[in-house]
């Protein structure tokens, strides 16, 4: 068991420590790398604003856990990266919810292909013109 308070009582903002043999699961152990990432002031006030219900007694350590060896993926780097696959992951649930990209019916493989290359179409197309309204702003 972990004391998460006492590992991060001495990190300073932005800073990362590193547990490099985790092991997670119930029935079967996956070894893992636990970093802690202690948020800066600015990522706290952020984090604050957009989320109006947490306690502002909530935790301002980020805990990621990840399977990518160090030297593919070094700790500090970890949480950049976490927060690219966080904007990516967001930017999936939205063209789920708008353009419902994850319902077809049963269909043929080539029809199937040609809707697929003209969702992505479309997406490509509503993407450039919200960056040019963005700009024109």
């Amino acid at each position: 068991m972990l004391n998460i308070e006492a590992l991060t009582k001495n990190l300073q903002d932005g800073e990362t420590l590193e547990l490099s043999e985790v092991y997670i699961g119930l029935e079967y152990k996956h070894r893992t790398r636990l970093i802690l990432y202690r948020l800066t002031q600015d990522e706290w006030n952020r984090r604050l604003a957009h989320h109006k219900k947490m306690p502002k007694a909530a935790s301002s350590v980020n805990l990621l856990v990840t399977n990518t060896s160090p030297e593919k993926l070094p700790a500090t780097e970890v949480y950049a990266f976490y927060s690219l696959r966080w904007q990516v992951e967001i930017l999936l649930e939205t063209w789920k919810s708008i353009f419902q990209i994850h319902m077809t019916k049963p269909m043929k493989l080539e029809r199937f292909q040609c809707h697929l290359y003209g969702q992505l179409l479309r997406l490509c197309l509503v993407a450039r013109i919200i960056y040019q309204i963005r700009r024109l702003l």
